[in-house]
């Protein structure tokens, strides 16, 4: 067949015309490259902002931490305090020669109310004295009602005295009543109460730690946290304690007694611990510290003893916040002074003519 002309395809009028299929249209790339970095930009920014203006700063996290901290009406516990003592002195003759000491673990779990006027609070620890005793000695106590009740659930064996014989037997000790029956009591309960009220408020503005590391986001109990590794802060450390001798005793430290808090803060503001705070309610839901490994801390001066050298570490976790605590006084529980005379009675009544000493009263 001859060739036919070629129909051109009928395109309706006030068409645009189209490109072909293999025509390549290059886009415009100033004006979208633009818009891109503007929006990056942006996105930056409102993370900067945020982080800054919105609480995710560490200092900010502690900060609100502190005022949190300071609010709670109660609070439950458990944890594990271990010392390892450095340099103990022997004592030959000592059925509890304190050098044979390898290591101290203690473990406590408890609840407690807290507040202007909240004592309710109970709890329990048992303590092991590796090297020294054999066993661990166990104690549940309970703080209701103004009295505080305790009772020994085992006692390690090696002491000098049995004391099998009062296990699991509710113990009394009656804390010193302060009634307002009489004008001086009264005003005794309300300087003691503003006094504590001042010091809530001093606790609430005092920034005790520094962030020296932000570690990772953990969770601790199911609860997601900031991780922080902190240093105490000993310049408002010193502020506080400086403070807070002047709100309980009326007066200022001095000169002497500034130089002895620093040389006794010296070896702990040195150190580091880790906290985990709860990244909604700005709760601490966990401490952990540990001495640190090129030296040893010392312990704090006990009766007029010198201080114990060791390593010490400590991990403890909060929870249960603002919950109701159940505190029941225990049925059957026998005073204080009555047990004491008669542990006493076992220490003296072998001895002709030994005099169990008087007992003062309310357990002192």
């Amino acid at each position: 067949m001859p060739n036919m002309p070629e129909i051109p395809a009928f395109t309706p009028p006030g068409t645009p015309p189209v490109a072909p299929p293999d025509a390549v249209i290059a886009p415009k790339k100033g004006p979208m490259l633009a818009a891109i970095i503007v929006v990056v930009l942006l996105v930056a920014a409102a993370g900067v902002a945020a982080y800054t203006f919105f609480g995710a700063s560490p200092t900010k996290v502690l900060e609100r931490s502190t005022k949190a901290m300071a609010q709670l009406k109660s609070v439950a516990y458990k944890g594990k305090i271990t010392f390892e003592p450095e340099g103990m002195t022997p004592e030959p003759g000592n059925p509890l020669d304190p050098s044979k000491l390898k290591r101290l673990v203690v473990t406590i779990s408890g609840s407690s109310e807290l507040g202007e006027g909240k004592t309710k609070s109970a709890g329990t620890f048992d303590a092991s004295l590796e090297g020294l005793l054999s066993g661990s000695a166990g104690f549940e106590f309970r703080d209701v009602e103004n009295k505080v009740y305790g009772r020994f659930t085992a006692v390690p064996t090696g002491l000098p005295i049995d004391l099998t014989g009062i296990v699991d037997k509710w113990i009394s000790f009656t804390k010193t009543e302060v009634t307002p029956t009489k004008p001086e009591n009264a005003a005794n309960n309300s300087a003691s109460a503003e006094k504590e009220k001042q010091i809530r408020e001093l606790v609430k503005k005092t920034q005790f730690f520094t962030v020296a590391k932000k570690l990772p986001d953990d969770s601790v109990d199911n609860v997601k946290t900031y991780h922080y590794k902190v240093a105490l802060d000993k310049k408002n450390l010193k502020q506080f304690i400086t403070e807070s001798n002047q709100i309980t005793d009326g007066k200022s430290l001095t000169a002497d007694e500034l130089k002895k808090l620093d040389d006794e803060l010296a070896p702990i503001v040195s150190e580091q611990a880790d906290l985990w705070i709860g990244k909604n309610d700005y709760l601490i839901r966990r401490v952990f510290y540990a001495t640190s490994t090129q030296g040893v801390v010392p312990l704090p001066t006990l009766a007029g003893t010198p201080g114990v050298k060791g390593k010490l570490s400590i991990d403890a976790t909060l929870s249960a916040f603002n919950q109701p605590v159940t505190v029941i006084v225990p049925e059957n529980a026998r005073p204080f002074e009555e047990i004491i005379s008669e542990i006493f009675g076992q220490i003296l009544g072998a001895q002709p003519g030994a005099v169990i000493p008087p007992v003062e009263p309310n357990g002192s």
